[in-house]
């Protein structure tokens, strides 16, 4: 099956580049020194997570305890503040697997009795977190099993890595000076992951966006186009206006958050290279200097030129969405099922051990025309 035959809009991975970037990644942690515990709310698919903890990770990491409930591994982090209402389900995840969960907070801390848990601190990014050493200590002393320390580096530069290397280090020796031992040091973000030996005393990273990678990777260079293995295929459906073109694809298919750092809603997969996709009501219009439609690049096309498609009046293309999240694509499937993604090797080439018409997928291959589609709001939070 080739990835152009199916009904635009849709959701595209690439399982090569996908497969090439957990283990790229896999095997940076290593260089590094620090082990990979994957976010993985990018996804929220148990088989790609599986393939991480396959590849090497140590866990996982969450956003919230209902993807705990359905995702993998026996190691979970829950990267997010807790509300009191949340714990009969932490507590009942506990009874078969190691639970973490990072708190900034005495009150929480203290309800966290028999949970093991880290202390996030703020370092410069302005989210959650301590604000001082001393608060760090207080609420680690309220911790019933204390384990370590938590910090988001977000989109830190490198001058803002050093000035949080120095907040860490004083906060570890805070503690350390009050007796706690901090032997978990969890830092990281995709944006940071690179700048993870500036802080040399992190002991795990816990990237997400890597195994897709987004337009907001390629504005700031943490990727080339080729590592994109999440795409949306869409079709130009409009060429009226001159000099733009319109496209079946708004901010429910995309995302709703605009690319870092361009302020724009997409980009264009090589070879048709040019000005970034601006969302739009009714379509993404890219603002193109030559808008001629006709070329298809959601898989490499054995030549530059692109081709019409045959009984349509219309042009496919693709887009990497500025951030890649669950919400990027609302008809994955309920709760990690994986459901309506699709994975396809470039040019749908047929590999050992794909399946039918070559498309290679851990399901079923989808039937022609798209296969089923969870109908919008099946997807739970």
């Amino acid at each position: 099956m080739d990835a152009l035959d199916l009904d635009t809009p849709a959701l595209y991975v690439d399982l090569d580049v996908l497969e090439r970037n957990i283990v790229r990644m896999q095997e940076q942690c290593r260089a590094w020194g620090v082990a990979l515990r994957p976010h993985v709310k990018t996804h929220k698919i148990h088989e790609i997570a599986q393939m991480q903890l396959d590849a090497g990770a140590i866990g996982i990491t969450v956003a919230k305890v209902g993807e705990a409930e359905v995702l993998p591994g026996a190691d979970v982090l829950v990267a997010y503040p807790l509300l009191k209402a949340k714990l009969p389900r932490l507590r009942e995840l506990a009874k078969t697997r190691r639970v973490k969960v990072a708190v900034d907070s005495i009150d929480v801390a203290r309800d966290l009795r028999g949970i093991e848990t880290l202390v996030e601190i703020d370092v410069g990014v302005g989210r959650c977190g301590a604000q001082s050493p001393e608060q760090a200590v207080e609420i680690a002393k309220a911790c019933s099993d204390f384990r370590g320390i938590f910090y988001w580096p977000s989109w830190l530069d490198e001058a803002g890595f050093q000035a949080a290397c120095v907040r860490i280090d004083t906060v570890l020796d805070a503690l350390s000076a009050s007796g706690l031992e901090a032997a978990i040091v969890s830092g990281g973000s995709t944006p940071g992951a690179g700048k993870t030996p500036l802080i040399p005393r992190t002991t795990e990273i816990r990237p997400g966006t890597y195994v897709f990678y987004d337009a907001s990777s390629l504005e700031a260079k943490l990727c080339v186009e080729a590592d994109c293995a999440l795409r949306v295929l869409t079709t130009v459906v409009s060429t009226a206006v001159p000099g733009q073109c319109v496209i079946d694809a708004g901010s429910k298919t995309l995302s709703s958050d605009q690319t870092v750092g361009a302020g724009t809603f997409g980009q264009r997969g090589d070879p048709w290279a040019g000005p970034r996709r601006r969302e739009s009501l009714g379509g993404a219009k890219p603002c193109l200097p030559d808008c001629q439609p006709a070329r298809r690049n959601l898989v490499r096309p054995p030549r530059p030129s692109g081709r019409k498609l045959e009984g349509r009046c219309a042009w496919e293309s693709t887009l990497e969405p500025p951030h890649v999240l669950r919400r990027t694509a609302p008809n994955l499937g309920p709760r990690g099922s994986g459901e309506h993604l699709y994975g396809c090797p470039r040019n749908g080439a047929r590999r050992r051990g794909d399946g039918p018409e070559g498309v290679r997928t851990s399901r079923p291959a989808a039937p022609p025309g798209g296969g089923r589609r969870v109908p919008r709001g099946a997807a739970r939070r």
